[in-house]
């Protein structure tokens, strides 16, 4: 064998070496929540953390943990959106940059900036929000989930349910990957439980029926894409 071939041989090795090094420790791999329930780390293969976002975090009230399509989570965009791979995290009241937001970062881009973000406004609120006076600016982001329950729309829409700070206030809303608003209804009371039917097209959601206290509920959205 001659010196070049060797030359080449153990070039393409520590090339090949490096491209494995970089995809099995700066490749963003998975998503998860700490412990206290107020961080969301983003690690790589060989379980090294990437990037920290500050959130507040609750598990689902009726796992009590995390689900697989649970918020935060790592998602493929559809290229009529921008293509690659984002993380879709909801923040709570106690995160100064994106109080209350849903927020969608670029996995292949900044992780400090999000590609956008979506809050309750008093401009966009549900018309049938309960009767009562309170600033739609108040609602933060309790949970949510990635689900795909528009066929006509490609990829994964985003499932998020947002509460008045607290209040009985909570308003149910479904954003595409490109932040467009597809849906939201909204009810007088708390929403934990979750299901999605795709046959007839409906999202089964349970929780507590503020009118009448105390005594839990399912309320069914049949849920239409607006685009």
């Amino acid at each position: 064998m001659t010196t070049v071939a060797c030359v080449v041989i153990v070039g393409g090795m520590i090339g090949g070496g490096s491209l494995a090094a970089r995809w099995w420790g700066l490749e963003p791999y998975r998503i998860e929540i700490a412990a206290d329930g107020m961080e969301a780390r983003l690690r790589a293969r060989n379980d090294s953390v990437l990037h920290t976002w500050p959130c507040q975090f609750s598990p689902d009230p009726i796992t009590m943990g995390r689900l697989p399509d649970m918020l935060p989570a790592i998602i493929e965009r559809p290229e009529r959106y921008g293509g690659g791979r984002v993380v879709a995290i909801g923040f709570g009241a106690t995160t100064p940059e994106w109080t209350g937001a849903l927020c969608v970062f670029d996995l292949a881009g900044s992780l400090e900036e999000p590609l956008w973000q979506r809050r309750v406004t008093a401009e966009d609120a549900a018309e049938d929000l309960p009767e009562r006076p309170l600033p739609a600016a108040g609602f933060v982001f309790i949970w949510g989930r990635a689900v795909d329950c528009f066929p006509e729309r490609e990829g994964t829409e985003l499932l998020a349910v947002f509460n008045n700070d607290g209040l009985s206030q909570t308003l149910v809303r479904i954003y595409g990957l490109d932040g467009a608003l597809l849906f939201q209804a909204c009810h007088d009371g708390t929403l934990s439980g979750y299901a999605y039917l795709s046959g007839p097209g409906l999202i089964v959601l349970t929780g507590i029926d503020e009118k009448r206290k105390g005594n839990r509920f399912r309320r069914i959205c049949r849920v239409s894409s607006a685009q």
